[in-house]
């Protein structure tokens, strides 16, 4: 059988890509004819951009109608460039025609915006459900990984249950390392007598790697150990805070270390038989490959109540509710008391640049949008540095204005041609704007110790 998956591949460094080159494998092993189409250029054989232009879509359309079976490893990125309701709405007849006459396709749901979705009774929002059930209902199939995903996606469009199906995660997880423990460890340079916690992904605030590190602060002994490894994929004012916010607690609380850098699927897998135990104490997650990993290895973990991961618990995986059940399910794994007072005070001490520096860098944001939208809604940021300086607002670029005539014509076209070139200065002031408030909040805490 021909096979064409549609999904980013390698070398994207995405968790969407490293599943489905193991997706593509195992149909492969199973004799089908199995080719890959890519939004950009990559190892995949095909490459279309269908986010960017309709003409992409149709390029997918046309190598669908010439497969046995079309498989889209379907979050929003992959087909729309940005969900705004003017956009989605000019693409998503393409989008829908793609997935009406496909050949035999079958959608796989790893991530779609039901939030927004939910509870929505006004016309846009009736609206918005309609069309995103037609996406769901359109094609040959549509899979999930988790009842609790199908159970959100029904909430939020009102397509019927027994429309979409499940696929287990890591049903086509495939092993990239052979090592065993010991030598997986000696590879690592990691002592071989030691509890090892890890943590491993994308350095992004949902995945909560820092609740695992102030966990360790509470932990009795120096015997245990807690690896956080990965890289940022997402270069945003709020993730590097978070990145920041990490390198301080691993320098902070004894026994944790913070990895850096890219992690190829080998290298991640050998991390995983190294360990002992995972800790992924997610704050918001759909459903996770990590988890699906350590099952295959036969390690267990402990995760948040987050998402579907309740419903891709096995016997070996413990899931936890809170921050203090967290820290009692690693003591209990690594056979160590919980600590008093004084380590637990030193776990909240380390919170120098604490995950509310990072939802402070969120809110900044998220007035820049206000004050874009809606402009003169935010009041003026109050930071101030030492000596009696104030930090100035962030600089928002004002939108091109509304309407129709020659006067707005104009002015659209003078933003277009000045957009690219105030928009990385403005960047950069920001960076800049953010890097002194931060380093004004260290030096409040410095001297309130």
């Amino acid at each position: 059988m021909r096979v064409l998956i549609v999904s980013p591949y390698p070398p994207d460094r995405c968790g969407i890509a490293s599943y489905t080159v193991q997706v593509a494998a195992t149909l492969r092993k199973e004799g089908h004819q199995v080719d890959v189409v890519s939004p950009r250029p990559s190892a995949a054989r095909y490459a279309a951009n269908c986010a960017r232009t309709a003409g992409g879509v149709l390029r997918v359309l046309a190598l669908s109608r010439r497969a046995d079976r079309t498989v889209v490893e379907f979050f929003p990125d992959l087909l729309f460039q940005e969900m705004r309701r003017t956009r989605f709405v000019r693409q998503w007849p393409a989008v829908a025609l793609l997935f009406a006459l496909g050949r035999r396709l079958e959608l796989v749901v790893h991530e779609a915006p039901y939030r927004s979705l939910v509870g929505r009774t006004d016309l846009r929002g009736r609206i918005g459900r309609a069309m995103w059930r037609t996406l769901l209902t359109l094609p040959h199939r549509t899979y999930v990984h988790t009842a609790w995903e199908r159970q959100q996606l029904v909430e939020a469009t009102g397509v019927r249950a027994d429309r979409i199906a499940l696929l287990g995660h890591g049903d086509s997880f495939l092993r990239w390392a052979g090592a065993d423990r010991e030598q997986a460890r000696r590879e690592l340079g990691l002592s071989p007598d030691e509890y090892l916690f890890l943590s491993i992904g994308f350095l992004q605030p949902h995945k909560g790697f820092d609740r695992a590190i102030r966990a360790l602060a509470r932990l009795d002994g120096d015997r245990v150990r807690l690896h956080v490894v990965g890289s940022v994929r997402v270069n945003s004012p709020d993730v590097m805070a978070h990145v920041d916010l990490l390198r301080h607690l691993a320098a902070t609380v004894p026994g944790a270390a913070l990895h850096e850098g890219y992690v190829s699927d080998e290298l991640f897998d050998r991390w995983i038989i190294a360990c002992d135990a995972l800790v992924l104490p997610y704050r918001d997650i759909w459903s996770s490959g990590v988890l699906e990993r350590a099952k295959l290895y036969g390690r267990p973990a402990i995760v948040s109540d987050a998402g579907g991961l309740v419903d891709q618990a096995d016997s070996a995986t413990r899931v936890v509710r809170d921050d203090d059940e967290l820290a009692a399910a690693m003591a209990e794994l690594s056979g160590v008391r919980l600590s008093g007072p004084g380590l637990r005070s030193l776990a909240v001490e380390a919170e120098v640049l604490t995950y509310d520096s990072a939802l402070d860098a969120i809110r900044r944001r998220a007035a820049a949008l206000r004050d874009h939208y809606e402009p003169g809604t935010t009041p003026p940021d109050p930071l101030r540095l030492g000596g009696g300086a104030t930090l100035p607002p962030p600089i928002v670029l004002a939108a091109p204005p509304p309407g129709r005539g020659l006067r707005t014509r104009v002015k659209r076209a003078v933003d277009k041609l000045t957009r690219w070139e105030l928009m990385p200065l403005a960047g950069r002031i920001n960076e800049i704007r953010d890097y002194l408030a931060q380093q004004e909040r260290l030096r409040e805490q410095d001297g309130r110790r």
